[in-house]
């Protein structure tokens, strides 16, 4: 079945080269036949080759147009003319020998704009230029230390973001009024792209996953009206994104893909239930479950469409991860959670996983002043028991202080190789059996007048790739050993 691309993808790099060539017919026989093959199956490239094949068109009506007026300036001639204009500080006027005389009253104004012609129609070209191609740094601005894109303002507060592992991917947020935000990655450059129409304002946009590099989804709730949220959900196809209409008010917070057909999705509904979602290539339909009574769910992973994790927070704000192996959804774990919030969890493998979140006694039923506990949390998953982590991370011995902040996302490349992100711009790293802090660009220095950016969403691609964001308009890269602004 003949497949279409709407995003550059790696097939594209050998043939972005040929396109302003094949738009002016300068390739060999070869080359024309392999690109236009693939174009033809590559809507990416087909709507580049039409892009440069009208401003090839265009720049032939422009010379035309100019032919017709003028006879034709050489190279030599404007070299001389630009040459003579820098030596006397006036303004280039084209070379009287290849002009035809007009009539004296208006020959000056006529000289003039003879002159200025072919220099006004590379000024059109360039304009045209830059507004279809958005050259680097001119329309779109640059951001400090990555691949670039459009500066985001600092009321921009990213909540999720998803990569594929050739640097395309999506990033979700809201600004200061609570309208959604989307950006695409694409070529090394974040741009803005248009909510589909039925998206409400205010809106929160939750998370994102993708399923593949032509399909994806968003997850969020409505915060339009009086009353309890109402659930958001957006689905991709080539680059278009659209609204489906789900029939139950919750507000959701999560959303995986495993495959194309196995994808999973987690919230809360307006009577404080649980909501679990589960997606078979067709339709999303609502798991029902009495383990889900009372808890607000906030995190999955799944490995199997029988194998899924849920995390979630009960009325006392303690924290359960509920496991289903096919049998059916039980408590799992077995730890004192009564002062955890977890935030994020990811499983590797139906017998390894990792779970983060931090600790909060706001509202606590217990009658407790102060929590002993504070700051990040991290559990380790091996052989059906779940195990604390964090100590191993306070006592790291990296050169990078630990701060403490509460964790929000993790991502896991392998069972020895992994990230997870967090409060105050914490950012900390697992390497052969163990974390450790790592600078963090983001983090303001000491004394500064406002927080640290909290890190919300991060998206490891490989062990030398991955992508963080988080308020404040905060996009990070990690790119071979080093995180950096994208």
């Amino acid at each position: 079945m003949t497949t279409t691309q709407h995003s550059a993808t790696p097939a594209c790099s050998p043939f972005a080269p040929l396109l302003p060539l094949a738009s002016r017919h300068l390739l060999d026989g070869d080359q024309e036949t392999r690109l236009r093959a693939h174009a033809a199956v590559c809507d990416h490239c087909q709507a580049e080759l039409a892009l440069y094949e009208r401003l090839d068109r265009g720049m032939r009506q422009l010379d035309s147009a100019r032919q017709q007026a003028l006879p034709p300036l050489t190279v030599e001639q404007i070299a001389r003319t630009l040459a003579t204009g820098r030596a006397s500080g006036a303004a280039p006027r084209a070379p009287s020998p290849d002009v035809v005389p007009a009539p004296p009253r208006i020959r000056a104004r006529r000289g003039l704009l003879s002159s200025l012609a072919p220099y006004a129609a590379v000024a059109v070209l360039l304009v045209l230029a830059l507004v279809i191609f958005g050259l680097p740094g001119v329309l779109r601005g640059s951001r400090s230390g990555g691949g670039g894109g459009i500066p985001l303002a600092k009321d921009v507060q990213l909540t999720g973001i998803a990569m594929l592992p050739s640097g395309t991917g999506w990033a979700i947020g809201s600004d200061a009024s609570r309208h959604g935000a989307l950006f695409q990655r694409v070529a090394g450059r974040w741009r803005a792209v248009s909510l589909p129409r039925g998206v409400p304002a205010p809106v929160s946009l939750n998370s994102i996953a993708l399923s593949s590099a032509t399909e994806g989804w968003i997850v969020g709730e409505s915060l339009a009206g009086a009353g309890a949220n109402t659930s958001v959900l957006l689905h991709e196809r080539a680059g278009a994104w659209s609204v489906v209409s789900l029939t139950f008010p919750a507000a959701l917070t999560r959303v995986v893909m495993r495959t194309a057909s196995d994808g999973w999705a987690v919230g809360t509904a307006r009577d404080q239930e649980g909501v679990l979602l589960h997606y078979d290539g067709l339709t999303w339909t609502r798991v029902h479950d009495v383990a889900f009574v009372g808890v607000q769910l906030n995190g999955v992973s799944a490995i199997a469409p029988n194998n899924v994790w849920v995390t979630g927070r009960l009325a006392d704000l303690s924290s359960v991860i509920l496991h289903n192996d096919g049998s059916g959804w039980r408590q799992d774990g077995g730890l004192d959670l009564s002062e955890a919030a977890l935030a994020s969890i990811q499983m590797l493998s139906a017998s390894e996983g990792w779970a983060v979140g931090g600790y909060c006694t706001c509202g606590h039923s217990r009658d407790v002043p102060t929590s002993t506990l504070s700051g990040a949390l991290i559990l380790y998953y091996h052989a059906g028991v779940w195990a604390f982590q964090t100590a191993a991370l306070q006592a790291s011995t990296s050169p990078e202080p630990f701060l403490g902040g509460d964790l929000l996302a993790v991502s896991m490349i392998s069972p020895t190789e992994g990230w997870a992100v967090g409060v105050g711009s914490t950012i900390v790293h697992y390497s052969l059996g163990s974390w450790s802090p790592e600078a963090s660009p983001s983090r303001l220095p000491p004394g500064a007048t406002q927080p640290s950016p909290s890190l919300l969403g991060i998206a490891m691609v490989s062990a030398t790739q991955g992508w963080v964001v988080g308020d404040q308009g905060t996009l990070l890269r990690f790119d071979n050993g080093d995180w950096e602004a994208d």
